[in-house]
């Protein structure tokens, strides 16, 4: 008896050890810990992902060329970029949280604190040819003002050019752009924009239902490839966001389930 009641005594100081542990922001449900993986293997390893991204940017030169050839010399031109998922690929940081089943914002500093994030396929490549055309490059990410340098470091170890104190815009209150675009205004005229979330080029589509987003992206056709230039990214974003209303708070399962509610399929008979 006294074998069993040390054995249960055992036991529950093991428990409470345990509880002290700290958390890692483990996935509940093991399940779900891997919703991501198909989007970022797209990412990682599709050369259709690649060819996407070369496309974009090799379309983006086409259209400057036809702007420097009416360029207006009374105000420079400026093009502006996001940087996570757009100029920067961050898909091993979305690639650990998979391995370790863990969340943003889980591992999310120790990342960008590496310095290592690898450019994005053909983003160098233009933005240095604009660079050398006289276009002035700013870099507006919602990125806080904290990883301000490992974020400057890894854009010029990666071969931006053009980054600077003055070109690279964090975020520092809320995560609206709309008021570093108008900054960038003042002096310069934006004559492209690129980015992976509507968001990086116009605040109409902050904090939209998926159907609002749909019809203001119907509106806005005819800037995109123009003057708007969005780079694939199905692994986050305010597309997805939309889907459970913004509502970061919920659980994974509770995202999953809402998000399935959005599928369209048909009805067979």
């Amino acid at each position: 008896m006294k074998n069993i009641f040390f054995y249960f005594l055992l036991i529950l100081i093991l428990a409470g050890c345990n509880s002290l542990t700290p958390s890692k922001s483990v996935v509940a449900d093991p399940d779900f810990s891997n919703e991501n993986i198909k989007a970022v293997l797209y990412m990682q390893k599709a050369a259709e992902y690649r060819a996407l991204c070369y496309q974009t940017f090799n379309s983006a030169q086409i259209m400057l060329d036809n702007y420097l050839r009416r360029m207006n010399v009374s105000k420079p031109y400026a093009i502006v970029v996001d940087i996570d998922e757009t100029v920067l690929d961050n898909s091993p940081h979305a690639a650990q949280s998979i391995l370790d089943a863990t969340l943003y914002p889980v591992g999310w500093a120790a990342w960008i604190g590496q310095a290592s994030a690898r450019a994005i396929p053909g983003a160098v490549e233009f933005l240095s040819y604009a660079g050398r055309q006289g276009i002035t490059i700013f870099y507006i990410s919602n990125r806080k003002e904290e990883f301000r340098n490992p974020t400057l470091q890894n854009l010029r170890l990666a071969g931006f050019p053009g980054v600077r104190d003055e070109t690279v815009l964090l975020r520092q209150d809320g995560n609206g752009k709309e008021s570093r675009r108008e900054n960038v205004r003042k002096t310069h005229e934006i004559i492209m924009l690129f980015g992976d979330n509507l968001n990086d080029f116009l605040p109409d589509f902050e904090q939209v239902s998926p159907a609002v987003r749909s019809t203001l992206t119907d509106q806005y056709q005819n800037e995109f490839g123009r003057r708007f230039f969005v780079l694939p990214n199905p692994s986050y974003g305010d597309w997805e966001g939309a889907l459970y209303e913004y509502n970061h708070s919920l659980t994974a399962r509770e995202k999953a389930e809402l998000k399935r509610k959005h599928l369209v399929g048909f009805k067979t008979e």
